[in-house]
């Protein structure tokens, strides 16, 4: 089975949503509250082979319940139980090769059928398969909603170790007509040999209840009261077996290990068309075992099956949300979904193929909610440092405001910005002015990028030592000589002054003029100073000690621009 669209309306923090899936692995990533899980627990209601979900008024959106839930579930790759006439196949639609989607299906269309959860204001819930000629439809028993084989694998996964109704083994496993009366024997023979009103504590309630009972009027026979195992009360059936490994059971294995366990189960359970929900897929597990667990997801199987005519092959489907860089390096471009949530309207947007390369350099990007691109490692650490300074000043961090700073790869920067405006994201460039940007300034800022760019046509290494405070200049000189050689800095610096000075190896007695500030910047530049993001970051440290001081400078200005960016203020008088 997979699901070809789904619309959601007016559940929990989902007001209206349309989405089709266009991929057989699909992970979700957006920042918190873009109702990621929202969507895996629609897709596993409307599906749910459940028949006791509860509701409550909290479900509706904004706690509405004048106007119902609704979640409407589009399924392609049918089994051929569901399209008999006697079944629901009066009620067939169609899906063209293109995409398109016609309520009378055509001789070439796939057969699909749409599935509706309603639930209104009395919290009871309805499901019903229905389309555009019958919209009151004809409702789907959780059985028939079994052959859905949806399996949600959550943080609770230890009922897919038993032979519970629902489990994945339960599905694995089929009919098992002798079963209930195999478990049955067991019982009675658990009956004769155990003798509760042997202990202590339950004889002592059994005379209890024997005299309360005579104290009421009710009758108590000859024989007495006693405590024994009550056959009809024990739950007969293959929900009494679990999972062992040798004597142990598999659910005191750790939690990462019975998560594998479970979803390589469900895999295989989906080997003949089924739905998996997954949700966080990085819980619990290292980066190396969920990198194994990706790479098996995606591997391609295909298999045709006694439900399906022979013509016609299934493949599972796999929904997933991640908070973690890892899945989003590990799978393709095509398999990630970005979701964004603004006043109840979901819309997810699919990452293109063209982008891989924006996949791999800055996977953190695509877990933020704004997104500042630092052109390399000086600047990122530049941005670290400005994070914690601003936090002293009490104010929020970026993981707060759901802003990550990332390295856009040098010249790359440009076109990794532009790629992350496309894909609906606030983004910033933070970049050097000593080259051209392609695309361009004026087409990136028309895209909806804020461009922060030193003024003068200069690195950031130069721009900072033409303004920064002589006592700053050497300060930062001499922390940077003693992390790689003083001797060698000054006799680097001294090569690219003209007229050419004459510099002992102590800044502290340096006379700083403007041929000295631009031979240490052009000589932090071509010697890669701060090429490094713990360099940066203590550069950008020792920057923020001075930028009072830098108020009026283009550093100054340029970082005020920066702040304005991150905190969402337009106040152009905003101190740094």
């Amino acid at each position: 089975m997979k699901i070809r669209k789904l619309i959601i309306e007016r559940f929990r923090g989902v007001n209206q949503f349309e989405w089709f899936p266009n991929a057989d692995i699909l992970c979700l990533v957006g920042s918190g509250d873009s109702t990621k899980s929202t969507i895996l627990d629609a897709i596993e209601f409307v599906l749910s082979s459940r028949w006791n979900i509860s509701f409550e008024d909290t479900d509706f959106y904004r706690a509405d319940t004048s106007q119902p839930i609704e979640i409407k579930a589009t399924i392609g790759e049918l089994p051929e139980q569901l399209l008999k006439d006697s079944k629901f196949g009066l009620l067939l639609q169609g899906l063209s090769a293109e995409g398109n989607l016609h309520d009378e299906p055509e001789n070439t269309d796939e057969k699909i059928l749409t599935v509706r959860l309603r639930v209104d204001a009395s919290l009871e819930p309805s499901w019903t398969v229905m389309n555009e000629r019958d919209i009151e439809g004809k409702p789907i028993s959780a059985r028939d909603r079994e052959l859905f084989s949806t399996a949600r694998l959550g943080t609770i996964i230890d009922r897919h170790l038993t032979w519970g109704r629902g489990s994945i083994l339960t599905r694995l496993t089929g009919e098992v007509k002798e079963a209930p009366a195999i478990l049955a024997n067991v019982i009675r023979e658990v009956k004769k040999s155990l003798k509760p009103s042997e202990i202590t504590s339950v004889k002592s309630a059994v005379e209890t209840s024997k005299i309360q009972a005579k104290k009421s009027g009710v009758h108590v026979s000859a024989e007495g009261y006693s405590a024994r195992l009550d056959l009809q009360a024990q739950h007969i059936g293959l929900g009494c077996l679990t999972l062992h490994d040798g004597e142990i059971p598999l659910r005191n294995l750790g939690f990462g290990s019975r998560r594998l366990l479970a979803i390589a189960l469900q895999r295989e359970s989906a080997r003949r068309g089924g739905i998996t929900l997954i949700d966080e897929v990085e819980h619990g597990l290292e980066p190396h075992r969920l990198r194994h667990l990706l790479s098996s997801l995606t591997e391609k199987h295909s298999v045709t099956t006694e439900n399906l005519s022979d013509s016609t092959t299934m493949n599972s489907q796999v929904f997933m949300t991640t908070h973690s860089p890892v899945p989003i390096v590990s799978l393709s471009a095509e398999n990630i979904q970005i979701i964004r949530s603004t006043e109840g309207r979901t819309t997810i947007t699919p990452v293109p193929s063209d982008l891989q390369n924006i996949v791999r350099k800055a996977p953190e990007a695509f877990l933020a909610k704004k997104v500042l691109v630092c052109e390399g490692k000086t600047e990122l650490g530049l941005c670290w440092a400005l994070d914690n300074y601003w936090q002293n000043q009490g104010l929020d961090s970026f993981t707060y405001l759901g802003i990550v700073p990332v390295n856009g790869g040098g010249s790359d920067s440009p076109q990794t910005v532009k790629n992350l405006i496309n894909l609906g994201y606030d983004v910033c460039l933070l970049v050097d002015s000593d080259v051209t940007l392609s695309p361009s300034e004026a087409e990136l800022i028309q895209s909806g990028v804020t461009i922060v760019q030193w003024a003068g046509s200069c690195s950031i290494e130069e721009r900072i030592f033409e303004d920064l405070p002589d006592e700053g200049i050497k300060e930062l000189v001499k922390w940077i000589g003693n992390e790689k050689s003083i001797a060698s800095i000054t006799q680097s610096i001294v090569t690219r002054t003209s007229p050419q000075l004459t510099l002992l190896e102590n800044p502290d007695i340096w006379t700083i003029n403007t041929n000295l500030r631009q031979a240490i910047g052009k000589t932090a530049k071509e010697k890669e100073w701060f090429k490094r993001l713990d360099l940066g970051q203590e550069m950008g440290d020792i920057l923020c000690k001075y930028l009072t001081q830098l108020a009026q400078k283009d550093t100054g200005q340029k970082i005020k621009q920066l702040k304005r960016w991150v905190f969402g203020n337009d106040d152009s008088s905003m101190s740094t």
